[in-house]
């Protein structure tokens, strides 16, 4: 995992939990304060049945599960070990149980300490503050290669995609005539589960580009390569941008060269872009359809075998001679 993904999953978890119920399992200062046995076990059934109500959030959250194991925390996900603990504790008994709760209790704190700590060091120490909350930054941009679980990201491959999307981030840019638009400057690259590449363009023509790439990607997703290959002019023609090419056009804004030349532009480098399976951030791993799988339709293999499909010969007919109807 990426360490701004384990960030996220980690302040992902911890609110979900509520402060009672971290402060009952997980906290050690909070259960010292309970003087009275019966409360104490009280507070920790309650905790667990909380934690059982979450069970299906928890375990749905891949990111989440992958971190909570990795703390040796997956227990608090597990049914059968919280109905267990609940019937154990509410099971009456002749020994006292506060010092079971103890030890319980001890078993998650440590673990969740250093998870909770571990989340704030490597947020200091690792990630740009703005990354955090990029909603906040509209500068900024995140392009995130996806690969197959057994392919491993070339160099060549980052270098390429990079190239791509400075290109289509410039023709943006020239296309709505945004001034000292400049290039696109690196905030932070970082591998993981895929590559994920921040960075920092000038706020209007980063809007512009998010908006072109997000319309193409719902253009083209659900239609056959040889279609998009054959007929992207006339599937992307739709798209705001290409719009704006063509009134450039009309008004005089653009010649018939210059609006050919950028249609032409961007569309070959996001295309591009989807073939080495790069999207933004704003595309999600996973919609109705696993969108992982859709980009690797768009290998280079599928893209050059597509080029040459033959078309199916049509059948020849005959006409029928009068000798062949006589013969009837």
């Amino acid at each position: 995992m990426q360490t701004l993904e384990v960030i996220k999953a980690i302040n992902w978890i911890d609110s979900q939990i509520s402060e009672e119920t971290k402060k009952t399992i997980f906290s050690i200062e909070s259960i010292r304060k309970v003087k009275d046995e019966r409360e104490m076990i009280r507070f920790l059934i309650t905790g667990f049945l909380e934690l059982i109500k979450l069970n299906e959030l928890l375990t749905s959250n891949e990111n989440a599960m992958i971190v909570l194991k990795s703390f040796d925390l997956e227990e608090i996900t597990e049914i059968a070990f919280l109905q267990n603990n609940i019937l154990d504790f509410s099971m009456p008994e002749q020994e006292p149980k506060g010092h079971k709760v103890e030890q319980m209790r001890f078993r998650f704190q440590n673990r969740w300490f250093r998870m909770i700590e571990s989340s704030k060091i490597w947020q200091k120490l690792t990630t740009p503050i703005e990354l955090l909350d990029t909603t906040k930054h509209k500068d900024l941009i995140t392009l995130n290669i996806k690969q197959s679980k057994d392919d491993a990201t070339s160099i060549e491959l980052i270098i390429e995609v990079l190239d791509l999307f400075e290109k289509t981030y410039l023709s943006i840019a020239d296309i709505y005539k945004i001034d000292k638009a400049g290039k696109l400057t690196l905030v932070k690259i970082e591998s993981g589960s895929g590559i994920r590449i921040d960075l920092r363009g000038i706020g209007e023509a980063v809007k512009y580009l998010k908006e072109f790439i997000l319309e193409s990607w719902h253009k083209i997703r659900h239609k056959r390569v040889e279609e998009v290959i054959e007929n992207n002019k006339a599937i992307l023609t739709s798209i705001k941008t290409i719009q704006y090419i063509d009134e450039s056009e009309k008004n005089d804004s653009l010649t018939h060269e210059e609006a050919e030349r950028f249609k032409h532009n961007i569309i070959k480098s996001t295309l591009g872009l989807f073939e080495h399976g790069a999207v933004i951030a704003e595309i999600p791993d996973q919609e109705v359809v696993d969108n992982t799988k859709l980009l690797e339709s768009f290998s280079p293999k599928l893209l050059t075998e597509a080029k040459v499909v033959k078309k199916p010969k049509k059948a020849i007919s005959r006409r029928k001679t009068k000798k062949d109807k006589t013969k009837k």
